[in-house]
C-alpha cells in the first residue's frame, strides 16, 4: 500500500497558508494572558476547551520554547503539546488531549495514545542527510501485527531538498528550506516533509505515524 501526504494535506494545514497576518510577531512578550487567545486564533484550534493542567498562559509565557502545536486528523483540531522530557537529543511531548510523541533531533521515533501507534523507529542518517542538503538513510520501524505481535519493518529512504519557502506559523513568519524524505519498504511507501530554518532547526514537519493514524504535524510556536 502507498501512502502519500498530498491526499490528506489539507487536514494538516496549521500555518503554511491562510493564517491571519495581524497576529503579534512575539505574543509571549507582555501579558501572559495574551498568549492563549493568540494560539487559539489559529485555524482549527478549539477555543471552547479550557487549558489543561500545565498549559496555562503563565506556563507558556514562562517557557515558550517548551510548547509546540501538534495535529493528527483522527483526533481533530490542532492542540498544544508541552515538553515533558529532554536529554539534549531525545524529546517527549505530551499533548493537551493526552497522546504523546517522541522525537530524536526532530525526527519522530515513537507515539503513544493514538491507537495504532508507532511503537519505535530508528532513522540513522536521515537528519544528517537533511543537514548536508540531501542523501540516503534507512528506517527501522516497529508496529503491532494482526496477532498483536511486534513486527519490524525496514525502509530505504532518500532525502531531497525542495524549494525555499516562507511559512506562516500563525504567530510568526519564518524563512525555511523544505526537504522531502521518501521511504520504501516491502509493503509500504510514504513521505515525510521537513521545513528547516536558517539555524538548521525543524520548525515544522509532517511525519508518517501508521496507516491507521496517518500523519502527525508538529509546528513550533
Amino acid at each position: 500500500m502507498t501512502v502519500w501526504p498530498a491526499k490528506i494535506a489539507t487536514a494538516f494545514v496549521i500555518g503554511l497558508a491562510g493564517c491571519n497576518s495581524s497576529n503579534e510577531s512575539n505574543p509571549v512578550v507582555g501579558l501572559a494572558a495574551q498568549f492563549i487567545p493568540a494560539v487559539n486564533s489559529l485555524p482549527g484550534v478549539d477555543t471552547s476547551r479550557p487549558p489543561a493542567p500545565g498549559f496555562s498562559s503563565a506556563d507558556i509565557a514562562a517557557n515558550p520554547q517548551g510548547f509546540i502545536l501538534v495535529h493528527t486528523a483522527i483526533l481533530g483540531d490542532p492542540v498544544l503539546a508541552r515538553r515533558t522530557a529532554d536529554n539534549g537529543v531525545n524529546e517527549t511531548w505530551l499533548s493537551q488531549n493526552g497522546f504523546s510523541a517522541g522525537f530524536q533531533d526532530g525526527i519522530m521515533v515513537a507515539t503513544r495514545g493514538l491507537g495504532e501507534d508507532l511503537l519505535a523507529s530508528s532513522a540513522p542518517g536521515i537528519r544528517a542527510a537533511i543537514r548536508t542538503g540531501g542523501g540516503n538513510g534507512r528506517r527501522i520501524r516497529d508496529r503491532i501485527g494482526d496477532l498483536n505481535q511486534v513486527i519490524q519493518e525496514s525502509f530505504e529512504c532518500t532525502v531531497t531538498a525542495g524549494a525555499a519557502e516562507s511559512i506562516n506559523l500563525g504567530l510568526r513568519q519564518v524563512e525555511t528550506q523544505k526537504y522531502a524524505e521518501t521511504c520504501r519498504g516491502q509493503r509500504l511507501q510514504f513521505e515525510n516533509f521537513y521545513w528547516i530554518d536558517a539555524q538548521g532547526e525543524i520548525v515544522t514537519s509532517l511525519q508518517f505515524v501508521t496507516q491507521e493514524v496517518g500523519y502527525l504535524r508538529r509546528s513550533a510556536l
